[in-house]
């Protein structure tokens, strides 16, 4: 005897309200998609100025301006139903589709969760419309149950969409949504991708009723002024250009990419197909795996391509947002890209031997009163007598004397000269630099790391392990430390304290400002015959600039010529060849920052950047021995530049000394370790000293 199937299981069509906002799921997960695809429609438009602004990560409010060729009053009726558009007729046109939407789903998608009012004005029309949607269709009035009309309002030509109350109808995914801030992270993110992209457009984006914005680009900048612009000057300038065309394998691509010298925790990879923002995971392995080998690990470069692909060799139709994409020949295309862009890479990593080189043009010209040894009060007396890890590396044999001082002896190498010190005036700052000053020294109180503050204030030094890496030890654990970023925190924090009071180091003989900043351009992606325009436009921001540079950075210039250089530690002396690459990106700063506080950040970060200790291929003295498996020309550039490195250039034994007895105490001291210092790994906890003996005694 058959029995009938239960009701519940039956299966039945879904209504047209359900299947609707189920696909608008799939294409608006987070606020960041709804903004993506606003942002693909205005320009689709052809707008050359787009403004965006959000409240509470974009679940409240967002609201997007354009100045494009506007939505007709015909189509206002119809704009937010799905799969209405004008981008296609028939399937086969999706074969050559070049715009970025072309579904039809973008605000049908949005209007299902959440209210949305579009005001629009074509060049014909005489005033723009205001209509207001909900579910795909215009707003009912409820006293004739009719749809309300599209009515006239004053407005300029272009669009206006006003989203809010985002997934108002979905509480189960609105309520997923706590962190605002991580929503704005997002939108910042990927609004920054099209500005970049968008050479030509201006994009602003901004928090709502902030009239500070997050992102901006001016209409007339190209793509790598665009990078400078969003991602900063101090990336803009270890930027490497690549253009080219295969027209056997039928693309284009534009891209631009860091060089060894850049590296950051944070992985950028921007890829663009045909002006789509886009994942391709065999591209983004491919470019990344080259910089293995030069970068350290943990650390990433910056990438931005831009391919231009026949849109009959590609499938766009492949994910519910347009986020992935496939095209035919991929292995091939993705193959040859790696290997142009390795080449470029390749011989970018020569120009690092430019700073130990650039120090001959600087030799002997620091004014040295007498090299003599530093004060003992200049130094740590407790940790200064700790025995340290050196004790039991050095080759050299001590008497039973000599083995109960220090392991590195003043007498074994040349201290840091004295400088003759010169009064430096506290300059009175105005209200609004004081302010300024204050706010960036509150961010960093705010962000310090308590623990690894505690840390630093009672460790003690081990050693010296490569010019990169410190040991020390707290309490019974052993950490290493990348003192190249714990030095550069530290030199940045200093130049804040000691704001408008740093003292100087004046040259004997001064610098030709334009002469450095051209000698850095060189080593950048500029055409030979701009160099030298660039080079004096750069050097006259700094001449403009110069009594704001000198008062409150110590950076004296004078009739073209830079005079003296800040001083952040007492008896320190920083690598005078990064002189031509501090003039250079203090000079773009000051050329491309805007705010006084931005400003005074960047010059701050880049004061730091020059005065922080050595890497390891900056150091004047390497051991030739162990290159001996190098090419002859390279072992003969080796030789060369630690020929050339001058009176002044770090050897590793000044090089620990001076991190031993000069910046570590200052890091015990006065250092306030940066919250994100333990995620970085830039202070590492290695072992358990107690676990080394018990490993010592089975030895």
């Amino acid at each position: 005897m058959s029995q009938s199937r239960p009701t519940e299981h039956k299966i039945k069509a879904l209504s047209k309200d359900v299947v609707n906002k189920i696909a608008a799921g799939e294409v608006i997960q987070r606020p960041v998609n709804a903004i993506k695809e606003l942002l693909e429609n205005c320009l689709d438009a052809g707008a050359t100025n787009i403004t965006v602004s959000y409240h509470q990560g974009g679940l409240k409010t967002i609201i997007i301006t354009d100045n494009g060729h506007g939505i007709s009053l015909e189509d206002l009726d119809i704009v937010c139903r799905r799969h209405t558009t004008s981008k296609l007729n028939t399937f086969e046109d999706l074969k050559e589709i070049s715009t970025f939407g072309f579904r039809g789903e973008a605000l049908a998608s949005i209007s299902q969760v959440a209210h949305v009012t579009i005001t629009s004005k074509t060049q014909e029309q005489q005033c723009a419309y205001k209509a207001e949607y909900t579910n795909g269709e215009l707003n009912i009035d409820t006293a004739t149950n009719q749809p309300i009309k599209p009515t006239p309002i004053a407005g300029l030509r272009g669009t206006s969409i006003r989203v809010e109350d985002l997934f108002f109808n979905i509480g189960a995914r609105r309520s997923g949504f706590n962190n605002h801030a991580e929503e704005s992270r997002r939108i910042i993110d990927v609004v920054s991708k099209y500005a970049v992209h968008s050479a030509g457009v201006s994009i602003t984006l901004r928090k709502q009723s902030d009239t500070k914005t997050d992102v901006h680009t001016p209409l007339s900048q190209s793509i790598t002024d665009n990078i400078r612009t969003v991602y900063g000057a101090k990336l803009a300038k270890e930027l490497l250009s690549l253009e080219h065309e295969n027209k056997q394998l039928d693309y284009k691509i534009t891209a631009h990419f860091t060089n060894p010298n850049y590296h950051e925790k944070k992985s950028y990879f921007i890829l663009f197909i045909n002006k789509r923002l886009v994942e391709h995971k065999g591209l983004k392995k491919a470019l990344s795996s080259i910089y293995d080998g030069y970068v350290p690990k943990g650390t990433h470069p910056f990438i931005f391509v831009s391919l231009t692909i026949n849109p009959k060799s590609l499938d766009v139709n492949v994910h519910p947002t347009k986020e992935e994409v496939i095209f035919l020949r991929d292995e091939e295309i993705v193959s040859e890209i790696k290997e142009m862009v390795a080449v470029k890479v390749a011989g970018s990593d020569s120009s690092r031997v430019f700073f130990a080189r650039a120090t001959t043009t600087l030799r002997d010209k620091v004014d040295v009163a007498s090299v003599s040894k530093p004060s003992s009060s200049s130094n740590d007396a407790p940790i200064a007598k700790q025995n340290t890890m050196d004790a039991f590396l050095t080759p050299k044999k001590k008497t039973r004397e000599e083995s109960s001082s220090s392991p590195i002896h003043d007498d074994d190498i040349t201290p840091p000269p004295s400088l003759k010190k010169r009064r430096v005036a506290h300059f009175q700052l105005s209200e609004q630099d004081q302010k300024c000053v204050n706010e960036i020294k509150q961010e960093i109180y705010d962000g310090a790391n308590e623990k690894l503050t505690n840390i630093f204030r009672k460790s003690k030094y081990v050693g010296f392990v490569t010019a990169e890496l410190s040991l020390i030890q707290f309490q019974e654990t052993l950490y290493a430390v990348d003192m190249r970023n714990v030095s550069s925190a530290l030199m940045y924090q200093l130049c804040f304290e000691k704001f408008a009071n740093i003292k100087k180091i004046k040259l004997s003989e001064p610098l030709d400002v334009q002469i450095m900043i051209e000698a850095s351009i060189k080593l950048g992606d500029v055409r030979e015959d701009q160099i030298q325009e660039e080079g004096a436009q750069l050097a006259k921001e700094l001449e403009k600039r110069a009594d704001m540079l000198n008062r409150y950075f110590s950076v004296e210039i004078k009739d073209g010529m830079l005079v003296a250089v800040p001083q952040l530690l007492e008896n320190y002396v920083p690598p005078m060849h990064r002189i031509p690459e501090l003039l250079n990106q203090i000079s773009l700063t000051l050329r491309d920052e805007e705010s006084d506080q931005g400003c005074f950040q960047s010059i701050g970060i880049f004061v730091a950047m020059f005065s922080c200790t050595c890497r390891e291929w900056e150091l004047a003295e390497r051991d030739l021995e162990t290159e001996s498996s190098q090419s002859s020309s390279q072992h003969e550039e080796a030789k060369t530049t630690v020929r050339l490195s001058g009176a002044h250039g770090y050897s590793q034994q000044r090089l620990s000394w001076t991190i031993q007895h000069v910046v570590f105490p200052a890091l015990r001291s006065v250092f306030l370790p940066p919250g994100d210092f333990e995620a970085d790994k830039s202070v590492q906890e290695l072992v358990q000293t107690d676990e080394l003996y018990k490993m010592f005694e089975r030895c």
